[in-house]
């Protein structure tokens, strides 16, 4: 008897609903389950409820941005263990912010970057869908 197995699941935070669309289209067509938000807020409480395998997190972000995403996600036992990929813009991001705060992260890609990249980053955390 084969079993079948699930999807992994991907949750895309980013404060561009375009953004989001395009992340989780690329996700679902290499086979993984997407979810997206662009409310950093919103990403908090679906996270406890959908459980993903790994987030996507857009660090620059109105509200909350992507790095107080990261303290409140890694201080709750429901959702520290969940892997976590940093997506900042070149323009907007300086690698002296970033280095010390991504070390929570497992991975980090600058916009713009590839879809053969981003889906690299993803396989080396998680696996293939």
């Amino acid at each position: 008897m084969e079993t079948m197995s699930v999807p992994k699941t991907i949750m895309v935070v980013d404060d561009d609903p375009d953004v989001v669309d395009i992340l989780t289209a690329i996700l679902e067509a290499e086979g993984y389950d997407a979810v997206g938000t662009a409310r950093s807020r919103d990403a908090l409480r679906a996270m406890k409820h959908q459980h993903p395998d790994l987030l996507l997190l857009d660090i620059m972000m109105p509200e909350m941005d992507g790095f107080e995403v990261l303290r409140h996600m890694k201080a709750d036992p429901e959702t520290e263990g969940i892997p976590v990929i940093a997506v900042t813009a070149r323009t907007r991001t300086s690698p002296k912010m970033i280095g010390p705060n991504v070390a929570e992260c497992q991975e980090y890609v600058m916009k713009p970057f590839g879809n053969k990249e981003l889906i690299d980053k993803i396989r080396g955390i998680i696996g293939a869908p």
